[in-house]
């Protein structure tokens, strides 16, 4: 099981990916809690063996970054019922800091983005990505010599945060909708 966690500006995602023959987390344990999918999505890793998501989850922050995240992580780690994590790994804005908590290896925003786009959607080429502070457009390609996938380019904002999650999430509040509801 490997667990990955995006703290960004205004949110914590995370995702819980299990390999191999470690798919059915709940094998005499008392049963998923509504983290889990009911369904779970099976992706295949460039370069890598079959997976299985079986947790994706989505959660405002609301100015309280390291305890949104650590209620996060408690919830999933306790439905695991004591089976260990092979590996976690931390990303976004706010990455530094849960990798200073938790004491874990942080990834690249941008290598994070492209790896799991090419798990889910292998053949998309562009990925559009708005964050709470900052928007990202990757240009997404196959390296002709060796076959492997890479960002071939990339643009992102400037330091105003127009256009961003953040930005979208405050006029939607202005007009009384929850950002949930817009678009």
């Amino acid at each position: 099981r490997f667990l990955g966690c995006d703290l960004g500006a205004v949110s914590i995602k995370a995702a819980l990916l299990a390999t191999g023959e470690d798919t059915d987390p709940f094998s005499g344990s008392a049963g998923p809690s509504s983290l889990w999918h009911p369904e779970p999505l099976r992706i295949h890793r460039d370069g890598g063996e079959p997976a299985t998501i079986l947790v994706t989850e989505y959660r405002r922050t609301r100015g309280r970054p390291l305890d949104a995240a650590r209620a996060l992580l408690r919830e999933i780690i306790e439905d695991l019922g004591g089976r260990p994590l092979d590996g976690v790994r931390v990303t976004g804005s706010g990455g530094s800091l849960l990798r200073t908590s938790l004491h874990v290896p942080e990834e690249n925003e941008f290598r994070s983005l492209a790896a799991a786009t090419w798990a889910v959607a292998p053949d998309a080429r562009t990925l559009l990505e708005i964050g709470g502070e900052s928007s990202k457009i990757l240009f997404l390609g196959r390296d002709p010599a060796s076959g492997d996938m890479g960002i071939v380019d990339y643009q992102t904002n400037g330091d105003c945060a127009a256009g961003t999650g953040s930005f979208l999430d405050q006029q939607a509040g202005r007009l009384q909708y929850q950002i949930e509801d817009v678009g």
